[in-house]
């Protein structure tokens, strides 16, 4: 009886956690040597919160950067170069134990490699 009450209790605070953190889509899937702009939004999480915006793939392992809670939204930029080519994905959490199940869905993107002697054409006069 006690578990069963217990796990009644416990159970739709563990389902609500999830929702606290949210990642938008990214805009365009493929990325070539440009600026990657991750946000979102939280639920009830105060401002100042750190949210953890974790790279990976199979090649790598997690690459952690931060951002922080303003008025329920948070905001971050990543060079794609310091992440490398590949296929990658991404998903938000906070790292704290008080909103430990807090995380969003993963999104996919790749980033392709830059060819940087395509765009050095000299002109000779």
């Amino acid at each position: 009886m006690c578990a069963c009450v217990t796990l009644l209790l416990v159970a739709p605070c563990l389902a609500a956690q999830p929702a606290m953190v949210r990642i938008d889509s990214i805009n365009g899937g493929c990325h070539v040597g440009d600026d990657l702009v991750i946000s979102g939004r939280t639920k009830n999480l105060p401002d100042g919160t750190t949210i953890d915006l974790n790279f990976e793939n199979p090649w790598h392992p997690v690459v952690p950067i931060s951002a922080y809670v303003t008025d329920n939204r948070y905001t971050a930029t990543i060079d794609t170069e310091y992440l490398g080519v590949g296929v990658w994905s991404v998903w938000a959490s906070t790292p704290f134990p008080v909103h430990s199940f807090a995380s969003s869905r993963r999104i996919p993107f790749m980033i392709l490699p830059r060819f940087n002697h395509l765009y050095d054409v000299q002109v000779e006069a």
